[in-house]
């Protein structure tokens, strides 16, 4: 399990359960981040500019456990959290996530009231579920697209039915284009998010795919920079105890 606090071990893992909230369809992932941490001086590190080997000893690395698309098909924000809690509770991946099996519950943050009152819902109905409130975490995920740093087709994008002049529905697709390729070993998830394009709903569980990611990844970035300013102060310290030898 992940501690924010432990620093000694290389090996970190980070499970996750997502949530990409709409009223028409609720999606999720459960997602754990493989971290290796190499905390050493960074000497090797590949941002290390002055880095004789140029060697990135730090990896991450994602794993799909189950991810999936609940249909609210709901007018009401009422209605739309009742048929929440009856499809969560039919759902035994999600019934039995607790404090042993799970770090944290991401809901991506909402800027739309009714969207903002369904993310309430769900952090209620964990909260129910004796799911510490700490673990239940309101997500920015304004950088979910930078998980993926490799290349994108253009010509792939740009077949696309959704116009380049929206930034919304573009970002939809650019997210299930880099789930695609994150995941393109992943026989099961690109069957059936092949069959969700035919929908429109593959954009939804990429959404919650990217997300549990994202927020893997800020964590993977926030162990590196503490370990580095660790580093650094040990550095000084060493420097500092030389100079008085």
């Amino acid at each position: 399990m992940y501690n924010d606090s432990d620093h000694i071990k290389n090996n970190k893992k980070l499970k996750v359960l997502a949530f990409d909230v709409g009223l028409k369809h609720l999606a999720y992932a459960i997602l754990t981040t493989n971290m290796y941490i190499d905390n050493t001086n960074g000497k090797n590190d590949i941002n290390n500019k002055n880095s004789k080997n140029n060697t990135n000893n730090n990896t991450i690395s994602y794993e799909l456990h189950n991810y999936g698309l609940i249909n609210l098909n709901s007018t009401s924000v009422f209605e739309a959290c009742g048929t929440m809690v009856e499809m969560f509770n039919d759902n035994g991946s999600i019934r039995n996530i607790n404090n042993d099996n799970i770090d944290n519950i991401v809901i991506e943050t909402q800027m739309v009231s009714k969207m903002k009152a369904i993310a309430i819902g769900i952090k209620v109905y964990f909260l129910r579920n004796n799911i510490s409130k700490d673990k239940i975490i309101n997500f920015s995920a304004a950088n979910k697209l930078s998980v993926y740093d490799g290349s994108i087709n253009e010509q792939d994008f740009h077949n696309s039915k959704f116009s380049s002049k929206n930034v919304y529905l573009n970002n939809k697709k650019l997210a299930l284009l880099h789930v695609k390729k994150l995941f393109q070993q992943n026989i099961d998830c690109m069957r059936t998010l092949e069959k969700l394009e035919k929908e429109d709903t593959a954009y939804d569980v990429a959404e919650a795919i990217i997300t549990a990611c994202a927020f893997g990844k800020k964590k993977y970035d926030e162990i590196i920079k503490e370990r580095d300013r660790e580093n650094k102060k040990k550095s000084t310290k060493v420097r500092k105890t030389r100079m008085y030898e």
